[in-house]
Order: C-alpha cells, then sequence, then structure tokens
C-alpha cells in the first residue's frame, strides 16, 4: 500500500490502545508476581525473618530474661528456638513436653554445620528436606559464646492452597481491571485528544478560506500553545492577503497610470505634433519619464522577490558613501521638476564598507521617497557625516510629516502614509520595506522623526566604515 493510500491511525485510537497495553502489562506483572515467584519470594521473607530473630536474640544473650525471650519469641512466631552445646545437646528447653514439639538435630547433618560456622562466624542459615514428613524446614545456627549456640528451626508451610485462593482471586481481579481499562482508556483518551481534535476541525475551516475562525483550548498547556501559534499564523496569513490586496490595487493604479499617459502622448505625436519638433519633444519627455517610472516599479518588485526568497546577499566592497549619493541624484534627474531643490551635505572621501548597488537602492528609495512627499517648496536636503567609522545619513523633505501612529508600519511591506489626500500618491509601498530590509542585513539603525519646523527626516546610522 503507497503511503498516500495508507489509513492513518487517529490520535485518540493510538492512545486507547496505549493505555490497553499498558494494562495488559500491569496484569502480567501480576500473574508473574503471583503465580511464579510467589514461592521464591516466600521463602526469601522467610529467611530474611529468621535471621532477623537470630541477630535480635543473641543480642540479648547474657540478660536475666534471655530465657523468657527466648520462650516468648518462640510461641510468637510458632517457631523452635534451642539453645545447644558443642556437641549439639540440647540445654533449652529443659522440660520434656517442651523437647517433644522441637525436632531433632541429625548428628552428621551437625558436624556439617558447624564447620560452615567456623567459615562463617555471623551464622548460618540453611534449608533442610524431611522425607519422614514431606516438608522443608529452614535452620539457623549463631553462636552465643562459649561453648553454647542458638539453634532455629522453622517449618516452611506450603502455600500451593492459598496460592490458588490467590490465583481464582487474581482472576476475578483481572477481569475488572480490564473492564475498568477499557472504559477509563477510552474516556481518558478522548479526552485528551478531544481539544486537538477540535483544533483540527478549526484548521481545517481555516484551510478552505474561513479566516472568522479562532483557535482556542481549554486543556492542557501544549495544547494552549499549540493554539496560541495557530491564531498567529491566521492574524500573519489575514494580513499577507490584506498585504496583497493592497499590492494589486496599488500596482494596478499605478502601472495603470503611467501606461495611460504613454498612450496618450504616442497619439498626441502621431495625430498632433507633426513637425512641430518641440512639442514632439516634449511629448516623448513625458513618455520616457513614464517608462522611467514603470521601470522603478517593476525594479522593486524584483527586489522584493529577491529579499523573500532569500536569493539577496552582501557584497562587501569599499566606496565613497557620498559620490554614490551624487550619482543617485543623476539618476533621479527625470523625476526631479524644476521646483525642487537638493542639496548634500557631507565631507569629502566618505568610505565605507558595505554592499555598495544595495545602499544605492537604499538612497534612491529615501531620496526619491523625499523627492514625491516634500512640499511646495520643494526642499530637499541630505547630510552625511562619518566619526569613528560610523555613518550617520538622513534625507529630510518639507512635506506634512508622518504621524506618529504610522512611524512604525510605515516600513511593513504595502504600507504608505495614511495621508493621501494631502500627498502625491505614488510607489506601490515597497520603497521603505526593502529599505528596512537592505539596512537591516547591514546591521544600521534606521527610523523616521519630525522636521522642525515641517517635514521628516529618513536616517540610518551604524558602524560601515574602515
Amino acid at each position: 500500500m503507497s503511503p498516500k493510500n495508507k489509513k492513518l491511525i487517529t490520535l485518540n485510537s493510538r492512545l486507547w490502545r496505549s493505555f490497553i497495553l499498558y494494562g495488559i502489562v500491569l496484569l502480567v506483572v501480576l500473574w508473574l508476581l503471583q503465580s511464579v515467584f510467589l514461592g521464591t519470594f516466600y521463602r526469601r521473607m522467610k529467611i530474611a525473618e529468621i535471621n532477623k530473630i537470630s541477630n535480635r536474640l543473641t543480642s540479648y544473650y547474657g540478660e536475666p530474661s534471655f530465657e523468657d525471650l527466648l520462650y516468648k519469641e518462640s510461641l510468637r512466631m510458632g517457631i523452635a528456638i534451642q539453645v545447644v552445646d558443642k556437641d549439639g545437646k540440647l540445654l533449652y528447653p529443659v522440660s520434656f513436653f517442651e523437647s517433644l514439639n522441637t525436632p531433632r538435630i541429625d548428628p552428621e547433618k551437625w558436624i556439617e554445620i558447624t564447620k560452615d560456622l567456623v567459615k562463617n562466624p555471623d551464622g548460618v542459615i540453611y534449608e533442610n528436606y524431611h522425607k519422614t514428613i514431606d516438608a522443608t524446614t529452614i535452620t539457623s545456627l549463631s553462636h552465643l559464646g562459649g561453648d553454647l549456640f542458638l539453634y532455629i528451626n522453622s517449618l516452611i508451610e506450603p502455600i500451593d492452597s492459598t496460592a490458588n485462593i490467590l490465583k481464582q482471586h487474581l482472576i476475578l481481579v483481572s477481569a475488572l481491571v480490564v473492564a475498568l481499562s477499557l472504559l477509563l482508556s477510552y474516556w481518558m483518551s478522548k479526552k485528551l485528544s478531544e481539544p486537538l481534535t477540535d483544533l483540527k476541525q478549526e484548521a481545517n475551516k481555516l484551510a478552505k478560506g474561513d479566516l472568522t475562525v479562532n483557535f482556542s483550548s481549554k486543556g492542557y498547556k501544549e495544547v494552549e500553545d499549540l493554539a496560541r501559534c495557530l491564531n498567529l499564523a491566521k492574524e500573519e496569513l489575514e494580513q499577507s492577503l490584506s498585504f496583497r490586496k493592497d499590492l494589486i490595487g496599488n500596482v494596478s493604479h499605478d502601472l495603470k497610470t503611467p501606461l495611460t499617459i504613454i498612450l496618450s502622448y504616442a497619439e498626441m505625436i502621431r495625430d498632433i505634433t507633426g513637425d512641430n519638433k518641440e512639442l514632439r519633444e516634449n511629448n516623448l519627455d513625458v513618455i520616457i519619464n513614464e517608462a522611467h517610472h514603470l521601470t522603478w516599479l517593476v525594479n522593486e518588485l524584483l527586489d522584493l522577490s529577491k529579499i523573500e526568497a532569500g536569493m539577496a546577499i552582501i557584497d562587501y566592497e569599499n566606496f565613497d558613501i557620498k559620490q554614490l549619493t551624487k550619482f543617485v541624484i543623476t539618476r533621479l534627474k527625470p523625476v526631479i521638476t524644476d521646483n525642487i531643490n537638493i542639496t548634500l551635505n557631507g565631507p569629502d572621501d566618505c568610505i565605507v564598507f558595505a554592499d555598495k548597488s544595495k545602499l544605492e537602492q537604499v538612497i534612491y528609495n529615501l531620496l526619491n521617497n523625499a523627492i514625491q512627499y516634500t512640499g511646495e517648496d520643494g526642499y530637499v536636503e541630505i547630510n552625511v557625516s562619518l566619526s569613528d567609522s560610523k555613518i550617520y545619513f538622513e534625507v529630510c523633505d518639507s512635506g506634512i510629516g508622518v504621524p506618529n501612529a504610522e512611524k512604525e508600519r510605515i516600513w511593513e511591506r504595502y504600507v504608505k502614509t495614511s495621508n493621501h489626500h494631502s500627498r502625491h500618491e505614488i510607489g506601490s509601498g515597497l520603497g521603505l520595506y526593502i529599505v528596512k530590509t537592505i539596512l537591516t542585513m547591514h546591521g544600521l539603525d534606521y527610523g523616521v522623526k519630525d522636521r522642525i519646523p515641517r517635514g521628516s527626516i529618513f536616517y540610518f546610522s551604524g558602524k560601515l566604515g574602515l
């Protein structure tokens, strides 16, 4: 089956199966502990218990109440506790009836035990199977002092009947656990996956173009973080769609106007000017200027495409930024009218280390912006300074300025100032975004501030010198 046709398992189903598997593993472990390891566990516990009693009684040897303690401990635990000499002769208990309840020590076994005791002075514990009674006992022998030894013997009671009872009880418990696991795992898996299911449904609506969706979740933190990220993605999508709409509107307007002018003046050249050379040249100048504007607009779109595709790279070189500014002014002569007065201030030999073509684009956009939006006096001033390898570059105009509320937004894509009724609206709204991107790539600061008494100052600054 190909990956495209493969049916994926839902999160709800996967969680439900995981909980069921977890319950089964717990039951298997429980059955192993109760059925397979119960006997071994019982023997180990019994040996540990005898060893603990032996150590405690040995520590009380020599006390006046030692014999009473032996008697009480023997009754309490139901085990045989004796004191014997080095030959295995019984010294306690001394009464006939008490001695009948304790098994006799096999002489051969006694010799073997005493040899082991020499190797292990702290005491020995061993198991002994008695054929006559078909039972196993645990025997402990520890040295009390002198020729006296503490001998403890306990019968390991058969646990088969107890194990059978536990097995029957375990069957009922297992059935109940399985039933509860099915119900609880289904409820828990559904509860855990429900927030993600809700997000998926909202995401499907968004994929179909419904931008009114709201990703919300009252689940756990990770789902809330995911919902927050999806809401941010939706907002970015809304903004991108709005940007695209503005771009189409701006570009359509900016393309239509010069094309209409070019067409009109071309028809005038054909139908009206005739042999009037002066009128024909004026009309051709208009056509050339509008063609320049179209070229500038297309170049902005191409530059934006390169930036967003990650193809824009910095090619550093040494150059004179003041001379570069003069070249940009020359490039802009077709759009500089007679009433525009451009002043360039700054020392000679302002050598910087940067990408020359990209800074040319920055200066071009800032200067073109000032030319288009300056006041009726046509004031445009460029100030350049270089100190301690730090450049400061500003372009001033005498226009109506930029509202404080829009000083941050104008650097975004497709955004232009809202004072369109007071300024000559031109451009796609991409120029300042391209400026911001290039300056950011160079690590420079940038911004816009008010000019006193009127106008705006667009600037950038930072380390670019040698």
